[in-house]
């Protein structure tokens, strides 16, 4: 690493959720403000959908976040969790500060509670509207997207590979519930919720990316070339802005809309996208790819190149 890891565990006893938070509670009386950040869902600007009226704008919405939430239970406990695991329990082979190691277990505790935590809100909020989930995801989109890119990989990297997806894939995180928070238009318990969640999630940035430096440094030259190769691919997969058409048409076809009429709604929300126009309408694109340049990976010079040539990053000017 460039500096010595330094310790959350002082930081983690004090501010994290889990240890100062009590359990947020849905207040009474009508929920005011959106249940999601209308501003990130473009189906919500279509005029199909704004001729359905504005409580069909808010079902929509509360569906769009029974779906975040469910997301990020899945992908904190059987993704995030399951590779922290390898680590605390030292079957990763790699050589990382005890400190870090530590911390780890910090990371796993605080995932499951935000795990419960989304639970509960889609409990609380389902219970006080009598609105349930219309679809429900069995697996998160990053940890799709991870299986998908591993059919690429010979075994024996799947394990590398994962720990340096969920470092790229706890910064994406940090950046959508970001995004969320600075909607105004939003419920004051969802703003709880996810400025509780957005809090740990800083901490946890900090030591996933000195965890990517960590591991970067460390692999093999063959798994860098075959893992490096292979991230450009795994970027444009889980950052694709068309992951949930199917879950939206469904969602929009249940609520009352025709089928055609959804499925045209859909289409122009999320249009077919290059490589260029992906990387200029998604900043968490941009914001991933610096991190994984300040760690070190595209200092790996094939890893460099795959970059360039998928067009994510620029040649720089002599």
């Amino acid at each position: 690493m460039s500096k010595p890891y330094k310790s959350t565990q002082t930081v983690w006893d004090s501010r994290s959720t889990v240890r100062r938070q009590q359990r947020r509670i849905l207040s009474d009386g009508d929920i005011a403000g959106y249940l999601f950040p209308p501003a990130i869902i473009p189906l919500c600007a279509d005029e199909r959908v704004l001729r359905h009226g504005e409580q069909f704008k808010r079902l929509l919405l509360q569906q769009c976040a029974y779906k975040y939430m469910s997301d990020v239970a899945h992908v904190e406990t059987e993704t995030i969790n399951r590779v922290t695991l390898e680590i605390v329990n030292r079957r990763d082979g790699l050589d990382l500060p005890e400190d870090m190691r530590y911390d780890a277990y910090t990371i796993i505790i605080d995932e499951a509670y935000h795990a419960y935590v989304a639970a509960d809100f889609v409990r609380q909020v389902s219970q006080r509207t009598g609105v349930a989930p219309i679809a429900a995801p069995l697996h998160s989109e990053l940890t799709k997207a991870m299986e998908r890119a591993k059919q690429s990989l010979p075994e024996q990297m799947h394990r590398n590979f994962d720990i340096v997806a969920i470092c790229v894939g706890e910064n994406t995180l940090t950046q959508e519930m970001l995004a969320i928070t600075r909607d105004e238009s939003i419920c004051p318990y969802l703003d709880e919720v996810m400025s509780d969640h957005v809090r740990d999630e800083g901490r946890h940035c900090v030591l996933f990316s000195d965890l990517l430096e960590c591991v970067w440094a460390q692999l093999p030259e063959a798994q860098k070339l075959a893992i490096g190769a292979l991230l450009p691919a795994f970027l444009l997969d889980y950052m694709r802005p068309d992951l949930n058409i199917a879950f939206f048409r469904e969602i929009l076809v249940a609520l009352g809309m025709d089928a055609e009429e959804a499925a045209a709604a859909v289409a122009d929300a999320y249009p077919p996208m290059s490589t260029v126009e992906i990387v200029a309408v998604n900043p968490i694109l941009g914001h991933l790819i610096g991190i994984l340049e300040r760690r070190g990976v595209l200092a790996h010079p094939p890893t460099h190149a795959a970059f360039l040539e998928a067009g994510l990053i620029q040649q720089q000017a002599a």
